[in-house]
This record gives C-alpha cells, sequence and structure tokens, in this order.
C-alpha cells in the first residue's frame, strides 16, 4: 500500500511541479518582459479561470475520486458516472463563465479575442477533463508525465514567444496549454480503458450528481475562492501593478504548498478504501502518513521565513522587494494548510463528516474574504497575506473545536 502511495505520490507531485514550479523558470522573465501592470493582469485572469475551473469541478477532486476507488472494476457505472459529471460540469461551465464575462471589463480591462480564445478552452478543458477519474482508479502517473511534457514545452515557448508587454496573449495561451491539451488524454484514456464519454441527458442523473455534489463542492469553493480571491481584490482595490508585485511572492509559496495537495491526491483513495472497511483502521493510516509528512513542511515553512526574502529577490529581481515584507509570515500558510489537508480534507470527508468540514472552510473562507475586501486600504498588499494565513488558522480552531466537542 505504502507503495502505491509513494508511486501515486510522485506522480501527483510531478504535477504539481508542472503546475507550480515549472512556471517559476519562466516566472522571472515575465515578470521582468511583461512588467507589473501587464504580470498583474496575468496573474489576475489565471486567478480567475483558476475560480471557474474548480466551480465547474463541482468537489469531484474529492467525491469522484472516492466513488471512482470504490468502484473501480465496474466500466458501466465509471461510464455513467463520466458521462452525468460531464454533463453538470459543462453547464455550471458555462454560468461560471458568463460571470466572468460580465465582471473582466471592471477586474482585468479590455481583453483581446486571442487571449479569449485560450481562457475558453482552459475553461472548457477544466470542465471536460477528469484526474479524479485517473487519481480514483490509481493510474495518475502517464496523465502527470503528459502534463509535465507539455508545461515544459509551454515553459520554452514563452522564451521564444513572449518579448514584449504587448505579447501578454502568448503568455495567457502557454500558461493554460496543459489544460488545453489534456482533453486529448482524456479520450485517449477512456478508449484504453473501455470507458464511455459523453454528455448525459438524463435530468434525474444530472440532478443526483448536484445533489450528491454539494457538500463537497463546498468546501473546494471555498477552498479556491480563499486561495484566489485575494489577488484578484488587490487588483480590484489597488492596483493591477500592485497585484503583479504581490503575486510573485504568492507563486513562490503556493509552489510548495501545492505539494500537500499532491499528497492529499495521492493518499486519499487509499483513506476512502481504509475507512469504507474500518473507521479505526481508516484514522490509523491517515495518522501513520501524516507523521511523516507534517514535519517536512514545517521545515519548508521555516526555510521561506528565514530566506524568503533572499530568494524573492534572486527570482525575481529586485522591483519585487517591495512586496517581499509578506514572506516574514506568509509561509506559515504552508504548514497550516498542510494540517488541514490531514484532518480535515482526509480524514473528515472520508469518515463522511463532510458538512462539518464545509462549515469549517465557510468560517475559515468568509474570515479571509472579509480581509481580501476590507483591509488592502489600510494595509495594501499585506491583506491577502494576513487573509490567507488566517484564513488557515480559523479552518483548524473550528475543525479542532469539532473534534474536542466528539463531534466528529
Amino acid at each position: 500500500m505504502l507503495k502505491g502511495i509513494l508511486k501515486d505520490g510522485m506522480s501527483l507531485v510531478m504535477i504539481q511541479i508542472a503546475g507550480y514550479f515549472l512556471p517559476l523558470i519562466s516566472l522571472p522573465y515575465l515578470t521582468r518582459v511583461l512588467g507589473k501592470e501587464e504580470f498583474g493582469r496575468y496573474s489576475i485572469i489565471f486567478a480567475c479561470v483558476t475560480i471557474i475551473g474548480v466551480f465547474s469541478d463541482f468537489g469531484y477532486v474529492t467525491n469522484g475520486t472516492k466513488r471512482v476507488a470504490i468502484h473501480i472494476n465496474d466500466k458501466r457505472y465509471l461510464s455513467n458516472l463520466v458521462k452525468s459529471a460531464t454533463a453538470l460540469r459543462i453547464v455550471l461551465c458555462v454560468f461560471a463563465f458568463l460571470l466572468f464575462l460580465i465582471l473582466s471589463q471592471r477586474i482585468i480591462g479590455n481583453i483581446d479575442l486571442t487571449s479569449w480564445s485560450a481562457i475558453i478552452l482552459a475553461i472548457l478543458g477544466n470542465a471536460i477533463v477528469t484526474p479524479w477519474l485517473f487519481q480514483g482508479m490509481n493510474k495518475i502517473s502517464h496523465y502527470s508525465i503528459f502534463v509535465f511534457l507539455v508545461r515544459i514545452l509551454s515553459v520554452l515557448l514563452v522564451f521564444v514567444s513572449v518579448k514584449s508587454p504587448d505579447d501578454l496573449r502568448w503568455a495567457i495561451w502557454l500558461n493554460f496549454l496543459p489544460q488545453i491539451m489534456s482533453m486529448i488524454y482524456l479520450f485517449w484514456f477512456l478508449r484504453q480503458n473501455d470507458i464511455e464519454w459523453g454528455v448525459s441527458n438524463n435530468i434525474q442523473a444530472i440532478k443526483f450528481e448536484f445533489l450528491d455534489g454539494l457538500h463537497y463542492f463546498a468546501p473546494n469553493m471555498y477552498s479556491i475562492l480563499f486561495t484566489n480571491l485575494g489577488i484578484v481584490a488587490l487588483g480590484v482595490f489597488q492596483s493591477s501593478a500592485i497585484a503583479g508585485a504581490y503575486s510573485a511572492n504568492e507563486r513562490l509559496v503556493k509552489a510548495v504548498a501545492s505539494l500537500s495537495g499532491a499528497i492529499n491526491q495521492a493518499v486519499y483513495p487509499m483513506a476512502a478504501r481504509e475507512m469504507h472497511r474500518s473507521k479505526s483502521e481508516g484514522i490509523k493510516f491517515i495518522r501513520k502518513i501524516s507523521l511523516y509528512v507534517i514535519p517536512i513542511f514545517a521545515i519548508f515553512t521555516l526555510i521561506l521565513i528565514l530566506f524568503g526574502g533572499n530568494l524573492i529577490e534572486i527570482i525575481f529581481g529586485e522591483e519585487y522587494l517591495e512586496t517581499s515584507s509578506v514572506m516574514r509570515y506568509l509561509p506559515l500558510y504552508i504548514v497550516l494548510a498542510c494540517v488541514n489537508t490531514f484532518i480535515g480534507v482526509i480524514y473528515m470527508t472520508t469518515s463522511g463528516k463532510h458538512k462539518e468540514y464545509g462549515a469549517a472552510f465557510f468560517w475559515g473562507t468568509l474570515i479571509a474574504v472579509l480581509i481580501y475586501c476590507l483591509a488592502p486600504r489600510y494595509i495594501g498588499y499585506h491583506a491577502p497575506a494576513v487573509g490567507l494565513v488566517v484564513g488557515e488558522l480559523v479552518i483548524l480552531l473550528v475543525i479542532m473545536g469539532f473534534i474536542w466537542r466528539r463531534d466528529v
């Protein structure tokens, strides 16, 4: 079992590297070539598309993984699940995109047709592609290699295609290239595993998916608002230039924090199966893995607190040092998020306490969003950093409150 976790864990770490660490190679180049103003718009667009992606995912990264892991050998069930999930996610995707279309002028300004084409295809890719299916079937390794290679290609093309602030559209296209190309991999995977793809027209099945996913959707939606709205709000209440300067710090911290997400995705299917057999065995399994992982992330946190400012200067340049003071406390988000991953995402949802976990995430997100929206006028670029750390702390305290009261 541990061998399987290590294999899937390394595959998912590869995806996180493709999503966060590989872009760090081209990020210093982009920050200099695009300038703070255009890099701010680039960061805001990325945050908005990420929010839409999680909205259209509707919690399948958790709920879908769990159901696939339990019904792993039932191809008919998996085919029906993919069809119903795709139908629901496309509907949600269209709704979210229309809202983004209305708000984009206020948040980002004018967007050219080339950029819009990349944004639309990326949103569609997020709605159609089913990484939760690969995870639940413990076949994530090939997908991770595919995404990794496409990301390498996109990073290399940045240096060829982006030469000035006017090339923002190509930076956007190349940033979303893995999401767009992943649609090709999905259809290959389904064909190889005899799983049918389609868009269900069964209203009852789609309704079931909607109702069944609500409790899983809420924490995931809270999570993405929690982790991405800060930069968007900073762009709205301050400026794109300030958002761009701050986002360099957040990108570095989130690159490290994203690895806990990879651990979650690797551990979750096995934790779900263990919890399905016996709650005591499930708890024992989760505790065992967490004792290996959490100390590692605590060390990462300490390193970034001590040397974060130096890393910002080395990676992004002196121009971004003006906002690097947030690195004195922003890395605390890493270890707090890791702890919450184990006791919140993995333990509470696999043990059927997703409502309680949803409540904890609601309060953490609410506090964070209030800080994002109300604090910029008083503390400027510190608002999203404070919101992230305080929000994670609130989530942890509420979860611990449930545990101490023996509600979970």
